[in-house]
């Protein structure tokens, strides 16, 4: 199993710590396969690992784009 098959692994962690390092560590490899999971931890129901996830995604050219969606959704949905 891969470091990121691991972090990945760790995001369904029922310590919101533990979420938020391995969402943390996601981050810095910037590697792309973890987008999809970064994404996820996107509702979190821990704001910390929330936050760190938006951190992360930003770290990547992959990730920028999900935030850029997830920004127009915002955006948009204050007008609903």
């Amino acid at each position: 199993m891969s470091e990121i098959d691991s972090l990945i692994r760790a995001l369904a962690d029922s310590d919101p710590e533990a979420r938020a390092a391995a969402v943390e560590a996601l981050g810095k490899l910037r590697d792309v396969r973890a987008v999809g999971s970064l994404a996820q931890a996107l509702i979190d129901l821990d704001p910390a690992v929330r936050r760190k996830a938006e951190e992360a995604l930003r770290q990547t050219e992959e990730g920028r784009a999900v935030m850029a969606i997830v920004e127009a959704v915002q955006f948009a949905s204050a007008f609903y």
